[in-house]
């Protein structure tokens, strides 16, 4: 499910050009975490016969140095994928009868070779259990 796309937009940062976001590449980021969880063995071990996997998504902690981003459209955007794949029943957060809590957390850093300095964006989505033993950690990076 693609968002309409927002133009990039430049802003200085410590003598570097940051840049922001898009909404095509937060929903890039936010699929290919999310298809990457799905598939994963953890994941799929949770799933019983037709039982569904219970999640939990927590809010998207935002670490990157784009402090416009739209963080909301990352979990609308995981939301979506995890739905589509039919394979997990989502609830709200507090919910503590989940098989796990997903708690997205997006970065930024500059990335030096060859061609020169990249301005990248990480998304990763922590697994846990709601007691909070740490179950699995999927990532999807995309740079400019």
């Amino acid at each position: 499910m693609a968002l309409v796309a927002a133009a990039l937009c430049a802003t200085p940062v410590a003598g570097r050009e940051a840049r922001a976001l898009n909404l095509d590449t937060l929903n890039a980021l936010a699929d290919e975490s999310a298809e990457k969880m799905l598939a994963s063995t953890v994941f799929q071990a949770k799933l019983q016969g037709a039982k569904k996997a219970r999640v939990v998504i927590g809010d998207t902690r935002n670490n990157s140095d784009d402090e416009g981003a739209r963080v909301e459209d990352i979990s609308n955007e995981i939301r979506n994928r995890i739905v589509a794949a039919g394979t997990a029943r989502i609830f709200a957060p507090g919910n503590l009868d989940a098989d796990f809590i997903i708690s997205p957390d997006l970065s930024s850093s500059w990335i030096a070779g060859s061609g020169g300095r990249r301005h990248c964006f990480i998304l990763q989505l922590t697994l846990t259990s709601p007691e909070g033993e740490y179950a699995a950690a999927f990532s999807a990076q995309r740079c400019d």
